[in-house]
Order: C-alpha cells, then structure tokens, then sequence
C-alpha cells in the first residue's frame, strides 16, 4: 500500500480515512480547523516526490518562491519549504531559514492545536491533521508535510515527539520575511531538515503500513 492513498480527503468536519483496518483512523470527535484553505492547498500537493540526485520541478518552485537556502533542496531537507509555500499561497507569514530559531518569529505557540495549525518536531515541520488511532503507535497524530519519506504525504506519529505546536499568523499587505541569522551563524542551529527527522518512527510507521 502507498504511504500516499492512506487518507482519502481531509474534510471540513476532520479527516475521513479510507475504511481499512490497517490504515489510521480518526479520533471520534472532529478536530477543529484553523484555516481550511491552508488543507485544501497542502492535499493537492500530496504525491509531490524529491530524493536526494533527483531533480524536482515543484519541490523547486517550493524553495525558490519561499527564499529558501538551496542546499535544503538538494540535500533533501525541503519540509519547511513545502510548510512555507502552502502558507504562502493562502496569506500567511513563514519563515525563510530552515531553523528551529527562525520558525519561532513568524507563528504564535499554541496548547490546542487546530487542524491546519504548524507542527515541530525533532528535524521536522509539517501540518498538524488531528488525532488519530494508528495501530502500534500511541496517541498518533496525523502530519500532513512535504519531504516524509521523501514524498508530500499524510503521515500518523506519536504525540510524544512534537516539540510545539504552531498557528499560522497572517501577513500584511507585501510583507516579506526577514532573516534573524546570519549565514555564518547557520550552522551552530539545529536546523530543521529530515536527515535528522525521527527516522526510528518514521521506519517504524512505513513497516506498519508497508510502504
């Protein structure tokens, strides 16, 4: 089974999964929403694919539009570039730099979060798509982001590794984001790109569906 045809729609009143007992399923009560366009764009990018020697027409436009630092496409650390596009495309503010720090001054820190919302884990960033129940993984929330496996996909994980969990702020009229780094101080941030990003669950979670 494809990581990608794991969920069938991601709708308004939450998530509606295809009927298979090995897939995930949502939590019974519906998750509220933050913004639904937000949804609506990341879905359609879903499928997207980018490895490390291998050319991509979108994942490129996702880093060139965002001002994102180029190795993160080659390297094939693009998930805040797919994060930052979607927010793009519908208003928001984004960061630029791929970097726990730099993330922290666009987004207000939430307890609650809303599908929608921006979830930070460990070398990752990516949409938060509710809860989920998701055999051999506990408290499962659903990712819906760009690079998981290399690929735009819905992605279930254990709430215990999120770091914070992030709303969207929209921008004003031409604003652009600034960069609160400098390159040269780049490297002494954890950066947030998948070379870093769980693999221990992400191996895990690709077994159980068999991906």
């Amino acid at each position: 089974m494809k990581l990608q045809v794991i969920i069938s729609l991601l709708a308004l009143s939450g998530l509606a999964l295809a009927q298979d007992d090995s897939q995930p399923k949502p939590i019974p009560s519906s998750p509220a929403v933050f913004d639904q366009k937000i949804i609506d764009t990341a879905m359609k990018e879903i499928g997207v694919t980018k490895q490390v020697g291998y050319e991509s027409d979108r994942v490129r436009e996702y880093v060139e539009t965002t001002d994102q630092e180029f190795d993160e496409y080659y390297q094939d650390g693009w998930c805040n570039a797919f994060v930052s596009w979607v927010l793009k495309q519908n208003g928001y503010q984004f960061a630029s730099l791929n970097t726990y720090d730099e993330v922290d001054h666009f987004f207000k820190e939430v307890d609650v979060p809303k599908v929608g919302d921006v979830v930070i884990l460990t070398g990752h960033i990516a949409f938060y798509g509710g809860e989920s129940q998701f055999p051999g993984i506990d408290n499962a929330i659903l990712l819906l982001g760009g690079n998981q496996a290399h690929k735009v996909c819905i992605f279930p994980i254990s709430k215990s590794k999120v770091k914070k969990f992030l709303e969207p702020v929209k921008a004003p009229t031409g604003w652009m984001p600034g960069r609160h780094i400098s390159q040269f101080e780049m490297a002494s941030f954890n950066r947030l790109d998948d070379k870093g990003y769980v693999m221990e669950e992400l191996e895990k979670t690709a077994r159980i569906i068999g991906n």
